[in-house]
Parts: C-alpha cells; structure tokens; sequence
C-alpha cells in the first residue's frame, strides 16, 4: 500500500519517512517531522545502525549469476555467512559489510519450517533464520549483500532503527504489524543526539 493511504492523517500531514522499506520488506518505518534529523538518520557518516531479519534460501543452483559474475556457493554455516558479511561483499553500487548476531539469529541458522515461505524455497535446500545489521541504507542493500554471500532473500522485516526497537522485547515499542504510534521520549531523545 500507499503511505498516503495506510497511514493515518495526523501521521501524513507534517511527517515524512525516514528511508523506505520496499514492497517486499516488511518491519519498522519511522516517520519525522524535523528535516535535521531525518538527515542524521539517513546520512552513512552517522552510521545509524539499522537491524533486519531475513529468511534465506539455504542453497541455489550453481548456474545462477549475477551481473555476469558468478556468485560464490552459499555460505554453509552462519559462522561463515558472518565472516563473509563482516569482510564486506561487493554489489553494484560498492562494497558494503554487515554484522550476523549470532547470539539472536532467531530461532537460529537451522533450516526452518516456515510454511508461507515453502514454494519460494529452493528445491534443493531449505530456509535459514539469520538477524543481520548494517549502518547504511542503499536501495535492497541487505538482499544484495545476501544474494552476492550466497543466499536469495525469501522474506526480509526491519526491526530495528537505531535505538528504536520494534517488537514486544523489554527495550521494543510493543507495536504490532500495521499499527502507528508516537515513538516513545526515551528513543526520540537518541535521534535528537545525532
């Protein structure tokens, strides 16, 4: 859907999106109304932190290419998949890294039954569970970065923003998928200090 026409008005008449999460990605989207810190959230010199978890196809084809570059066999355990993310992995639009938290991949690397995503899966492999964060938002950057380490993204969702934390965790706002709220003081006084 339209921003325009999912959220309610007091949202859309003096806020605007901080970033932008595709229409395959679901998760956290904050909104602001103050120019400077939108930039300081946005601007890579910040490096606000944003946190995402993916479901990954544990396995491809070898004859799948990228930019005429053959991509490298899927990482086969997380452990890797973290050394690979944390050396940077080249995209399109430049070299970036990210950080695999092994401690919260939820519920961990193993393959995983997730029924919504089983005919995405490959035929081959299974699904993997991997929370991953990065401190610059180019556009599909976390899928890319993915893809080229070996893994095509079958579903993405944000949970974090810097220290604005989605979800029921004792620091998360508590919000549930589709709901608008007012993000609290504590975490709006973090962006304020950017």
């Amino acid at each position: 859907p339209d921003l325009s026409t999912a959220l309610p008005e007091w949202a859309t008449l003096h806020h605007h999106p901080v970033g932008r999460l595709d229409r395959d990605t679901s998760g956290l989207l904050l909104l602001c109304s103050d120019g400077d810190i939108t930039h300081r959230m946005l601007h890579p010199d910040y490096e606000v932190e944003r946190e995402y978890i993916a479901h990954v196809a544990w396995g491809r084809p070898e004859t799948m290419h990228v930019d005429n570059k053959s991509t490298p066999p899927p990482a086969s355990s997380a452990e890797e998949l973290r050394t690979r993310l944390a050396g940077g992995v080249e995209t399109p639009e430049g070299v970036f890294s990210a950080i695999v938290d092994l401690q919260n991949t939820i519920p961990g690397w193993e393959m995983k039954d997730v029924k919504h995503l089983e005919k995405k899966r490959n035929q081959r492999g299974g699904i993997g569970v991997v929370r991953l964060k990065v401190s610059e938002g180019k556009y599909r950057m976390v899928r890319r970065m993915l893809y080229q380490a070996g893994h095509k993204v079958l579903a993405l969702h944000r949970v974090r923003y810097g220290d604005v934390i989605l979800g029921n965790d004792p620091q998360g706002m508590g919000v549930s998928e589709g709901e608008v709220v007012p993000v609290p003081e504590s975490q709006t006084l973090w962006a304020r200090s950017l």
